[in-house]
């Protein structure tokens, strides 16, 4: 079904490790002329600040597209 919304097909991956770091960079640095999506927790921002060596700068490189949830504090 989501294939034939898009027009193209496309493919999930898992990503996971390093409080999300790796699927990030993955989506950060992946092949250009491609959609890459990450589902990123509000969490992820603080990771620039407990990892100094990242190979990306989350606010930067990373643009919100769509809140998926919310939830009420």
């Amino acid at each position: 079904m989501a294939v034939r919304k898009m027009g193209q097909s496309f493919v999930i991956e898992n990503k996971a490790g390093a409080g999300n770091n790796i699927g990030v960079e993955f989506v950060v640095h992946g092949a250009p002329r491609r959609l890459h999506h990450a589902p990123v927790k509000s969490r992820q921002r603080i990771n620039t600040t407990l990892y100094k060596n990242l190979p990306f700068d989350f606010i930067r490189d990373i643009a919100p597209v769509v809140g998926l949830c919310a939830r009420r504090t």
